[in-house]
């Protein structure tokens, strides 16, 4: 397949979007079973810049 530059912009923000909402809802469980360390660290919540330092 070829991917041009249109395809990333259309892709690049649902790609984010998904990946956050992933990772809100692992946060939430975890919590919800009792592990606050998402919490802890600032984890549980929708913001993609959250996130970020934990992809580095």
């Amino acid at each position: 397949m070829n991917y041009d530059w249109r395809t990333w912009i259309l892709a690049g923000p649902a790609l984010i979007f998904s990946l956050t909402v992933h990772e809100y809802f692992h946060a939430r469980m975890a919590y919800h079973f009792g592990d606050t360390t998402a919490r802890d660290a600032g984890r549980l919540t929708l913001n993609p810049i959250s996130w970020a330092p934990s992809c580095w």
